[in-house]
C-alpha cells in the first residue's frame, strides 16, 4: 500500500477492529442471559469508548469512502465489489446507530434483562459485520486503489480526509 489515504484508512480500521474485539470479548465475557452489575466500570468504560469510533466510522469513514474514493474505483470498471461495500455500509450503519442509542439509554437508565439481550446481540453482530467488511476493504478495495492513485492524488486525498475527521 502507498503511504497516505490507504494508509490513513489501514490505521482506522485497526483501531475499530481492535475496539470490536474488545466488545465482542466482554459481552462473550459477561454473557446474554442476565445483565452486567450497575457498577461494571470495565464493561461501561468499554461501551463509552466505542459510541465516538463507531459513529465516526459509520459517518465520516463511510461518507469519504462513498463520496471520494467509490467513484475512482467505479471509474476502473470494479462495480460489484462496490456494490457489496455500499450494500454492507447500509447494514452496518443502522447497527451502529441502534447500538449507541443502546448504550446511550443504559448509561442514563441502567440495564433490564430485555436491553441488555438486545444490546449483547447487536453488540456481537455489529462486530461480526464490521470486522468482515473491513477484512474486504483490506484485501480488495484498499490494495487497488494503492495502484490506482497517483502520489498527488493520494496526499490530497489522505490531507481531505484528516480535514474530514478534525471536522467530526
Amino acid at each position: 500500500m502507498t503511504p497516505g489515504i490507504c494508509n490513513a484508512l489501514h490505521d482506522d480500521h485497526m483501531a475499530t477492529v481492535r475496539l470490536l474485539e474488545d466488545l465482542e470479548t466482554a459481552l462473550t465475557r459477561a454473557g446474554r442471559k442476565k445483565p452486567p452489575a450497575p457498577d461494571d466500570a470495565g464493561l461501561a468504560r468499554l461501551l463509552d469508548e466505542l459510541v465516538a469510533p463507531m459513529r465516526q466510522e459509520i459517518t465520516d469513514h463511510f461518507a469519504f469512502e462513498e463520496e471520494h474514493l467509490f467513484p475512482r474505483v467505479e471509474q476502473l470498471g470494479d462495480t460489484p465489489m462496490l456494490t457489496i461495500l455500499k450494500g454492507e455500509h447500509n447494514t452496518i450503519r443502522p447497527l451502529a446507530e441502534r447500538l449507541a442509542g443502546l448504550i446511550a439509554a443504559s448509561r442514563r437508565d441502567g440495564f433490564d434483562a430485555d436491553a441488555w439481550a438486545e444490546l449483547y446481540d447487536l453488540g456481537l453482530e455489529l462486530a461480526e459485520r464490521e470486522t468482515f467488511h473491513i477484512q474486504k476493504e483490506e484485501m480488495g478495495f484498499l490494495p487497488l486503489l494503492g495502484h490506482m492513485l497517483a502520489p498527488d492524488e493520494d496526499r490530497a486525498l489522505a490531507a481531505a480526509y484528516a480535514d474530514a475527521k478534525a471536522r467530526s
